[in-house]
Protein backbone atom coordinates (compact mmCIF):
# COMPACT_ATOMS: atom_id res chain seq x y z
CA UNK A 1 0.00 0.00 0.00
CA UNK A 2 3.18 2.56 0.76
CA UNK A 3 4.03 1.66 -2.58
CA UNK A 4 1.88 2.98 -4.45
CA UNK A 5 1.18 6.47 -2.40
CA UNK A 6 4.79 7.01 -3.44
CA UNK A 7 4.12 6.12 -7.14
CA UNK A 8 0.90 8.28 -7.36
CA UNK A 9 3.04 10.67 -5.62
CA UNK A 10 5.83 10.88 -8.24
CA UNK A 11 3.11 10.39 -10.80
CA UNK A 12 1.47 13.82 -9.66
CA UNK A 13 4.65 15.54 -9.17
CA UNK A 14 5.57 14.46 -12.99
CA UNK A 15 2.23 15.77 -13.88
CA UNK A 16 3.05 18.97 -12.61
CA UNK A 17 6.71 19.65 -13.38
CA UNK A 18 5.31 18.95 -17.00
CA UNK A 19 2.81 21.63 -17.21
CA UNK A 20 4.80 24.05 -14.97
CA UNK A 21 6.39 27.11 -17.31
CA UNK A 22 9.53 27.07 -15.08
CA UNK A 23 9.68 23.71 -14.62
CA UNK A 24 13.36 21.74 -15.40
CA UNK A 25 11.80 19.85 -17.63
CA UNK A 26 10.29 22.92 -19.90
CA UNK A 27 14.15 24.20 -19.52
CA UNK A 28 15.83 21.26 -20.75
CA UNK A 29 13.47 21.22 -24.03
CA UNK A 30 14.10 24.72 -24.70
CA UNK A 31 17.83 24.38 -24.44
CA UNK A 32 17.92 20.91 -26.49
CA UNK A 33 16.93 23.43 -29.68
CA UNK A 34 19.03 24.39 -32.42
CA UNK A 35 20.54 27.66 -31.42
CA UNK A 36 23.58 27.17 -33.44
CA UNK A 37 24.40 30.60 -35.63
CA UNK A 38 21.91 30.59 -38.87
CA UNK A 39 24.13 30.46 -42.49
CA UNK A 40 22.06 32.10 -45.11
CA UNK A 41 22.13 31.02 -48.94
CA UNK A 42 24.71 33.97 -50.46
CA UNK A 43 22.53 33.95 -53.45
CA UNK A 44 19.86 35.17 -51.82
CA UNK A 45 22.57 37.95 -49.80
CA UNK A 46 21.06 41.34 -49.72
CA UNK A 47 23.39 43.36 -52.47
CA UNK A 48 24.04 46.58 -50.75
CA UNK A 49 26.33 49.23 -52.61
CA UNK A 50 27.97 51.03 -50.43
CA UNK A 51 27.74 54.92 -50.32
CA UNK A 52 31.50 55.57 -51.79
CA UNK A 53 33.86 53.20 -54.15
CA UNK A 54 37.05 52.31 -53.26
CA UNK A 55 38.01 55.21 -55.84
CA UNK A 56 36.10 57.54 -53.58
CA UNK A 57 38.06 56.70 -50.81
CA UNK A 58 41.05 57.16 -52.32
CA UNK A 59 39.61 60.59 -53.68
CA UNK A 60 39.13 61.79 -50.31
CA UNK A 61 42.17 60.52 -48.36
CA UNK A 62 44.02 62.37 -50.71
CA UNK A 63 42.26 66.00 -50.62
CA UNK A 64 42.88 65.91 -46.73
CA UNK A 65 46.25 64.81 -47.03
CA UNK A 66 46.29 68.08 -49.27
CA UNK A 67 45.27 70.03 -47.01
CA UNK A 68 47.98 70.09 -44.66
CA UNK A 69 50.04 71.60 -47.58
CA UNK A 70 48.97 75.21 -47.85
CA UNK A 71 50.55 75.60 -51.58
CA UNK A 72 47.72 73.00 -52.61
CA UNK A 73 44.64 74.57 -50.09
CA UNK A 74 45.15 78.17 -51.87
CA UNK A 75 45.65 76.92 -55.06
CA UNK A 76 43.23 79.01 -57.78
CA UNK A 77 43.45 75.78 -60.16
CA UNK A 78 42.77 73.15 -57.34
CA UNK A 79 40.06 70.70 -58.71
CA UNK A 80 38.20 67.79 -57.03
CA UNK A 81 38.19 65.76 -60.24
CA UNK A 82 42.06 65.59 -60.52
CA UNK A 83 42.89 61.65 -61.29
CA UNK A 84 44.10 59.73 -58.16
CA UNK A 85 47.74 58.46 -57.95
CA UNK A 86 49.92 56.65 -55.41
CA UNK A 87 51.55 60.26 -54.59
CA UNK A 88 50.34 63.52 -55.03
CA UNK A 89 52.95 66.31 -54.89
CA UNK A 90 52.28 69.87 -55.32
CA UNK A 91 52.52 71.86 -58.77
CA UNK A 92 53.67 75.26 -57.27
CA UNK A 93 57.24 75.70 -58.23
CA UNK A 94 59.47 75.68 -54.95
CA UNK A 95 61.56 79.04 -54.86
CA UNK A 96 64.96 79.31 -54.05
CA UNK A 97 65.27 83.19 -54.56
CA UNK A 98 62.72 85.37 -52.24
CA UNK A 99 63.22 89.46 -52.17
CA UNK A 100 60.99 91.61 -49.64
CA UNK A 101 60.19 95.07 -51.50
CA UNK A 102 58.74 97.65 -49.29
CA UNK A 103 57.77 101.07 -50.18
CA UNK A 104 56.26 103.93 -48.59
CA UNK A 105 52.55 102.27 -49.89
CA UNK A 106 53.01 98.71 -49.50
CA UNK A 107 54.49 95.59 -49.44
CA UNK A 108 55.03 93.43 -52.66
CA UNK A 109 58.26 90.60 -53.64
CA UNK A 110 60.12 89.02 -56.36
CA UNK A 111 60.73 85.22 -56.30
CA UNK A 112 61.40 82.34 -58.52
CA UNK A 113 58.51 80.08 -57.16
CA UNK A 114 55.79 80.08 -54.99
CA UNK A 115 56.25 81.98 -51.68
CA UNK A 116 54.23 82.21 -48.52
CA UNK A 117 55.38 84.78 -45.91
CA UNK A 118 55.11 85.44 -42.33
CA UNK A 119 55.46 89.57 -41.48
CA UNK A 120 56.35 91.21 -38.22
CA UNK A 121 55.22 95.00 -38.67
CA UNK A 122 56.13 98.25 -36.24
CA UNK A 123 53.51 101.19 -37.28
CA UNK A 124 51.78 104.12 -36.27
CA UNK A 125 48.60 104.41 -34.95
CA UNK A 126 46.66 105.16 -38.50
CA UNK A 127 48.87 102.20 -40.23
CA UNK A 128 46.29 100.55 -42.25
CA UNK A 129 46.73 97.70 -44.60
CA UNK A 130 44.09 97.73 -47.56
CA UNK A 131 44.70 93.49 -49.12
CA UNK A 132 44.95 92.98 -52.79
CA UNK A 133 42.75 91.49 -54.15
CA UNK A 134 44.60 88.37 -55.40
CA UNK A 135 46.01 88.78 -51.80
CA UNK A 136 45.20 86.10 -48.46
CA UNK A 137 45.85 86.58 -45.13
CA UNK A 138 45.66 83.34 -43.31
CA UNK A 139 46.39 85.02 -40.19
CA UNK A 140 46.86 88.27 -38.09
CA UNK A 141 47.29 89.75 -34.78
CA UNK A 142 48.04 93.14 -33.75
CA UNK A 143 49.29 94.44 -30.29
CA UNK A 144 49.73 97.95 -29.64
CA UNK A 145 51.89 99.07 -32.45
CA UNK A 146 52.98 95.66 -34.00
CA UNK A 147 51.02 93.76 -36.48
CA UNK A 148 51.91 90.28 -37.33
CA UNK A 149 50.31 88.96 -40.58
CA UNK A 150 50.56 85.70 -42.36
CA UNK A 151 50.33 86.44 -46.08
CA UNK A 152 49.64 84.67 -49.44
CA UNK A 153 49.80 85.63 -53.12
CA UNK A 154 50.86 83.26 -55.82
CA UNK A 155 49.32 85.07 -58.77
CA UNK A 156 50.63 88.16 -58.16
CA UNK A 157 53.64 89.51 -56.57
CA UNK A 158 51.52 92.51 -54.55
CA UNK A 159 51.13 91.58 -50.90
CA UNK A 160 49.36 94.76 -49.86
CA UNK A 161 48.89 98.04 -49.98
CA UNK A 162 49.03 100.59 -47.15
CA UNK A 163 48.51 104.18 -45.49
CA UNK A 164 50.74 105.48 -42.80
CA UNK A 165 54.30 104.68 -41.86
CA UNK A 166 55.43 101.13 -41.35
CA UNK A 167 58.90 99.38 -40.51
CA UNK A 168 59.21 95.85 -41.47
CA UNK A 169 60.71 94.05 -38.19
CA UNK A 170 60.78 90.25 -39.00
CA UNK A 171 59.88 88.34 -41.93
CA UNK A 172 60.00 84.61 -42.25
CA UNK A 173 59.31 82.79 -45.83
CA UNK A 174 58.28 79.55 -46.71
CA UNK A 175 57.86 77.76 -49.91
CA UNK A 176 56.33 74.74 -51.53
CA UNK A 177 56.40 71.97 -49.53
CA UNK A 178 56.64 73.99 -46.32
CA UNK A 179 60.10 74.45 -46.87
CA UNK A 180 61.83 77.55 -45.05
CA UNK A 181 63.79 80.20 -47.53
CA UNK A 182 65.61 83.28 -47.37
CA UNK A 183 64.76 86.57 -47.50
CA UNK A 184 66.53 89.62 -48.79
CA UNK A 185 64.59 92.69 -48.09
CA UNK A 186 64.37 95.81 -49.48
CA UNK A 187 63.47 99.19 -49.26
CA UNK A 188 62.64 100.86 -52.32
CA UNK A 189 61.49 104.64 -53.00
CA UNK A 190 58.49 105.76 -53.49
CA UNK A 191 59.11 108.90 -55.22
CA UNK A 192 61.50 110.05 -57.89
CA UNK A 193 63.85 112.86 -56.87
CA UNK A 194 67.10 114.26 -55.70
CA UNK A 195 68.59 113.29 -52.21
CA UNK A 196 70.91 116.76 -50.60
CA UNK A 197 74.04 117.50 -52.89
CA UNK A 198 77.24 117.47 -50.95
CA UNK A 199 79.04 119.40 -50.84
CA UNK A 200 76.98 122.32 -51.17
CA UNK A 201 78.76 125.15 -51.27
CA UNK A 202 81.30 123.38 -53.43
CA UNK A 203 84.63 123.96 -55.28
CA UNK A 204 85.08 121.85 -57.36
CA UNK A 205 83.04 119.18 -57.35
CA UNK A 206 79.85 117.68 -55.75
CA UNK A 207 78.18 114.75 -55.35
CA UNK A 208 74.14 114.04 -55.72
CA UNK A 209 71.71 110.97 -55.27
CA UNK A 210 69.27 110.18 -57.20
CA UNK A 211 66.20 107.72 -56.36
CA UNK A 212 64.22 105.53 -59.04
CA UNK A 213 61.67 104.08 -58.00
CA UNK A 214 60.50 102.47 -61.27
CA UNK A 215 62.47 101.68 -64.59
CA UNK A 216 62.31 104.18 -67.36
CA UNK A 217 64.46 107.11 -69.25
CA UNK A 218 66.24 109.50 -67.00
CA UNK A 219 67.95 112.52 -67.72
CA UNK A 220 69.95 114.35 -65.58
CA UNK A 221 71.58 117.70 -66.42
CA UNK A 222 73.11 121.00 -64.91
CA UNK A 223 71.83 124.53 -65.82
CA UNK A 224 73.15 127.96 -65.50
CA UNK A 225 71.18 130.67 -63.50
CA UNK A 226 70.06 131.80 -67.19
CA UNK A 227 68.80 128.33 -68.21
CA UNK A 228 71.29 127.08 -70.33
CA UNK A 229 72.30 123.33 -69.98
CA UNK A 230 75.42 123.44 -68.78
CA UNK A 231 76.46 119.42 -68.43
CA UNK A 232 74.43 115.79 -68.97
CA UNK A 233 75.82 113.45 -65.92
CA UNK A 234 72.94 111.10 -67.44
CA UNK A 235 70.50 110.75 -70.13
CA UNK A 236 69.47 107.32 -70.86
CA UNK A 237 67.23 104.22 -69.15
CA UNK A 238 67.97 103.73 -65.32
CA UNK A 239 66.54 100.34 -63.87
CA UNK A 240 64.66 100.79 -60.56
CA UNK A 241 66.69 100.31 -57.24
CA UNK A 242 66.45 100.48 -53.60
CA UNK A 243 69.48 102.27 -53.86
CA UNK A 244 70.05 105.52 -55.15
CA UNK A 245 72.06 106.42 -58.43
CA UNK A 246 74.89 109.04 -57.44
CA UNK A 247 76.14 111.68 -59.65
CA UNK A 248 79.14 113.72 -59.30
CA UNK A 249 79.79 117.24 -61.52
CA UNK A 250 83.46 118.45 -61.66
CA UNK A 251 82.83 122.34 -62.37
CA UNK A 252 86.32 122.70 -62.77
CA UNK A 253 86.54 124.81 -65.61
CA UNK A 254 82.95 126.59 -64.81
CA UNK A 255 82.50 130.37 -63.37
CA UNK A 256 81.49 130.54 -59.65
CA UNK A 257 77.56 131.20 -58.92
CA UNK A 258 74.27 129.28 -58.49
CA UNK A 259 73.42 126.41 -60.49
CA UNK A 260 70.44 124.25 -61.30
CA UNK A 261 70.73 120.48 -60.79
CA UNK A 262 67.68 118.68 -62.92
CA UNK A 263 66.69 115.35 -63.26
CA UNK A 264 63.50 114.53 -65.39
CA UNK A 265 61.70 111.18 -66.38
CA UNK A 266 58.42 110.52 -68.16
CA UNK A 267 56.24 112.22 -65.58
CA UNK A 268 58.64 113.60 -63.03
CA UNK A 269 60.92 116.45 -62.54
CA UNK A 270 63.19 117.78 -59.44
CA UNK A 271 65.43 120.37 -59.56
CA UNK A 272 68.13 121.64 -57.01
CA UNK A 273 70.09 124.79 -56.06
CA UNK A 274 74.09 124.21 -56.08
CA UNK A 275 76.67 126.83 -55.30
CA UNK A 276 80.00 127.22 -57.28
CA UNK A 277 82.51 128.76 -54.69
CA UNK A 278 86.16 129.10 -55.95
Amino acid sequence: QYKKMVIADNMSKAQSVKTHPFSKKADSQIITKDRSIPVYNKTKAIDIKPALKSSDRFMIKSILKDVKNPADVIKSSSSLDRKATTKLESKLERANSVTLVQTDNGLSYEANGFVGFEITLQHGNDFEINLTNAGFIAEAHTVGNTTKVVIINNETTDLFTSTGDFEVVDVIAGTAGGTAVAVDHVVMPNEFGFGKAYPNPFNPTTSVELAIPVDGFVSVKVYSITGQAVATLQEGVLQASNTPYSFTWDASGMASGMYILQAERAGSVDVQKIMLMK
